[in-house]
């Protein structure tokens, strides 16, 4: 099936002298048909993203480690761009984290460094956090790619800001899941990814909308249409730049030549 939706923004992309690729197309028409269609295929429970770096595997965080890796950085000292890469790949390595750090966490971080880390870049670490942490990938033709950082750069002040943003959503998503009765702990529901607990979270609104109150059913459809909407145009936005970069830099690379 071909989404309209997609069709359009193809053929505005192409008129600003873009080209998509197959994948972004593929990409775009998948965003752009549950939009079309009001289908939510987006599965209850999903595998969590994984990479290995060094002799460890890093996996998509849970809540629960989002709120081991605030804890983390309000007792640990500011390592700087080595020291937040390190620390997070640490965290993202544990199976399932600790209520409370631990009272020599410094050193837990130092063992993990010599046993796992030091065969391995800084950008290397980076690259697999950046994946398990927002899914970049520049190496996938399905993920948005990793931004550059130059060496010395530190963690960006709005890196940070959409990490703590990001932070007080799955906070306030937790809280929500109790306030509708949804029958999940705390405990329980910080064992879930964001992604996990939101899917749960929105198809239980929807069952129960739908079983008491048809208006605020409606009203559900209408919230989770326009939240797609600003899916796709974002969607959109980053495959614009990244063309437009592409291109900037054939144009770069050609003149030199």
């Amino acid at each position: 099936m071909i989404s309209q939706y997609a069709l359009d923004a193809i053929d505005e992309l192409i008129k600003a002298g873009l080209q998509p690729t197959p994948a972004d197309i593929i990409r775009l028409n998948a965003l752009g048909l549950k939009i079309d269609h009001g289908v939510d295929d987006t599965p209850l429970y999903t595998l969590r993203r994984a990479a290995r770096i060094g002799g460890v595997w890093l996996r998509e965080p849970t809540i629960a480690h989002h709120l081991f890796i605030a804890d983390c950085r309000a007792i640990l000292p500011d390592g700087g761009r080595v020291g937040t890469a390190v620390m997070r790949a640490w965290v993202l390595s544990l199976s399932e984290p600790p209520a409370q750090p631990p009272a020599d966490i410094s050193a837990a971080i130092d063992s993990f460094i010599k046993n796992q880390m030091m065969d391995v870049t800084l950008d290397q670490i980076e690259t697999a956090v950046d994946f398990c942490l927002y899914g970049y990938d520049s190496t996938s033709l399905e993920f948005p790619a990793r931004p550059q950082k130059a060496d010395d750069q530190p963690i960006d002040t709005a890196d940070e800001t959409a990490a703590e943003e990001a932070f007080s959503f799955e906070i306030g998503l937790v809280h929500r899941c109790e306030a509708i009765g949804l029958g999940i702990s705390f405990a329980d529901a910080i064992k879930h990814t964001r992604a996990q607990l939101h899917a749960i979270y929105n198809r239980a609104i929807e069952k129960r909308a739908e079983l008491t109150a048809p208006e605020l059913r409606d009203q559900f459809l209408r919230d989770r249409k326009n939240r797609w909407i600003s899916e796709f145009d974002a969607t959109v936005d980053e495959i614009a730049a990244r063309l437009r970069a592409e291109k900037t830099s054939q144009g770069g690379t050609e003149e030199r030549q």
